[in-house]
């Protein structure tokens, strides 16, 4: 039988024995609380300066210091916010490495970075199992949002929906807006965004910056009235959330707006941007000369109504180049207005079900490229619109490479084009050269190389000529043109009748014949 005095004893012991460990351990921490201000720390390092250790441990701080609990239930705000809110004017990094419910406005002050875990937000195979409700995360409830002030941002963090499963169905509860730029020079990096029908929204805030961002919502980032330049780099919209559901089509598209920019979008710039199975991919409406560069869209096929990139608006010299635009029902949608210019370089469509390149209004001009496995590579709907088509390869098109809907005088299709194994007529017969009444003089217009010339009064003088240009004048009807002038070298008077033709290039401060046909 055990000796219950002998027990008693030890039992004493050691319970006098933790005692003294505690408070061994609690005047220790409270030595080195009291003198962290005088407690002096040197960085490793040939000019590194001694420091008190208060200010050392300053330049940390976590969620966790004000209380923050981390289970992902209990509302974490205002501990998060507190955090904030310790930081001194100068600004600083608060960070976190839980889940932390955020269910009431969260104010990133300015100059403060809230820094989460990741490096790029990542599960296991490739994010196909989608199990995000495993990671670090804040959960953010959809009625609230994170306000970003001026030189405000998020660094590495995980943000999705309160309330979300994983993998979610579809997306129809995606709700609220995750991200609101509040300030000038925010910024979101190495950061993912799931569940919310906006993930960043900003209206009269310059120089966003936006990179190596994952982001599914219905609507991706939307920035209005910046003057400024944006920069969007590296994001990445497709169905996270989704993907592993593996219901169909419908499981993968988003019936908003991955990249929306509106009013001013002063000089903005989007590089290596891609998104999939959204309705709208990137849209820039009435914005000043923005640039999208290397930025992609792909989907399922079969939605309708749904485009790659849209142009419209006041928009002016917007640039496109080396785009490229999958399974739409239209790749590049072109709807500005009239002596507004925008330019596709190099940019490519294909399966798209209805057109490469559809131009409403405005003035386009199309470099390079390819245009591929559509019904129509490049569609125009406008009769006074000045496009321009050069140097790009049509290959498997079902109707037209070039489908003029409109009678138009205003298309130039250069001669450097591969229309690959098309073997009917490229383009419809509406097309017409422009029209130009005789006179003395003749002033051709700048764009385009064949002109019809109508009437019957004589001349021996045409301006608009520069060296190497050559034109080719058809005529309607009788006239003569006089050989002789400072302008105008010809192997003797050229007499026109109708559907006679003369063929002139300029050179030498002159226009000289190449060639001459009467009938």
């Amino acid at each position: 039988m055990a000796d219950t005095n002998f027990v008693d004893k030890v039992t004493v012991i050691a319970t006098s024995w933790l005692q003294a460990v505690n408070d061994h351990v609690y005047k220790v921490g409270t030595i080195v609380k009291h003198y962290s201000k005088e407690i002096s720390w040197t960085q490793t390092g040939g000019s590194a300066v001694a420091r008190t250790v208060e200010k050392k441990l300053y330049e940390f701080v976590s969620v966790k210091d004000f209380g923050a609990i981390g289970d992902g239930v209990a509302d974490d705000t205002p501990a998060i916010q507190a955090a904030i809110d310790s930081l001194l004017p100068g600004g600083g990094t608060v960070h976190y490495f839980d889940k932390h419910l955020v269910n009431a406005d969260l104010i990133i002050k300015s100059n403060i970075t809230l820094k989460g875990p990741m490096t790029l937000v990542g599960t296991t195979n490739n994010n196909v199992n989608a199990h995000y409700e495993n990671l670090a995360a804040l959960i953010l409830n959809s009625s609230a949002t994170i306000s970003l002030l001026g030189g405000a941002g998020l660094d590495g963090c995980l943000i999705y929906r309160k309330g979300m499963s994983f993998p979610e169905a579809n997306s129809s509860g995606f709700t609220g807006t995750a991200i609101t730029g509040s300030g000038d020079d925010t910024f979101v990096v190495n950061s993912m965004i799931l569940g919310f029908n906006k993930a960043y929204y900003s209206n009269n805030c310059q120089r966003s910056k936006i990179q190596k961002t994952n982001i599914d919502c219905t609507n991706g980032i939307e920035i209005n009235n910046c003057y400024d330049v944006a920069y969007i780099d590296g994001v990445h919209c497709w169905p996270f959330a989704t993907i592993a559901a593996l219901g169909g089509a419908t499981s993968l598209q988003r019936t908003g707006c991955a990249f929306k920019f509106t009013t001013v979008g002063d000089w903005n710039k989007v590089t290596n941007c891609f998104c999939y199975g959204y309705f709208r991919g990137f849209w820039a409406s009435s914005v000043n000369s923005m640039t999208f560069t290397s930025c992609s869209t792909d989907s399922t096929g079969g939605f309708a109504g749904q485009i790659g990139f849209i142009i419209d608006g006041g928009s002016t010299d917007t640039r496109l180049i080396n785009c490229q635009a999958a399974a739409q029902e239209n790749g590049f949608y072109v709807s500005t207005a009239a002596s507004v210019h925008t330019r596709l370089m190099g940019c490519d469509t294909w399966a798209c079900t209805n057109h490469g390149v559809l131009i409403s209004s405005g003035d386009v001009c199309i470099t390079g490229g390819i245009q591929r496995d559509t019904p129509n590579g490049i569609t125009i709907n406008n009769s006074v619109s000045i496009i321009t088509i050069d140097s790009v390869r049509f290959y498997n098109i079902i109707t037209r490479p070039i489908h003029a809907a409109i009678a138009s005088s205003s298309v130039n299709i250069g001669k450097n084009n591969d229309y690959g194994n098309f073997t009917s007529a490229v383009v419809e017969s509406t097309l017409t050269t422009p029209s130009i009444a005789s006179a003395d003089p003749i002033n051709l217009p700048p764009n385009g190389n064949v002109f019809t010339v109508t009437g019957n009064v004589i001349f021996g003088t045409i301006n608009g000529g520069w060296a190497g240009r050559q034109i080719l004048l058809i005529f309607t009807g009788a006239l003569t043109v006089v050989d002789g002038g400072a302008s105008l070298k010809l192997g003797g008077d050229f007499v026109a009748s109708a559907d006679s033709t003369l063929g002139l290039v300029y050179g030498n401060g002159a226009w000289y014949e190449v060639s001459r046909s009467v009938n």
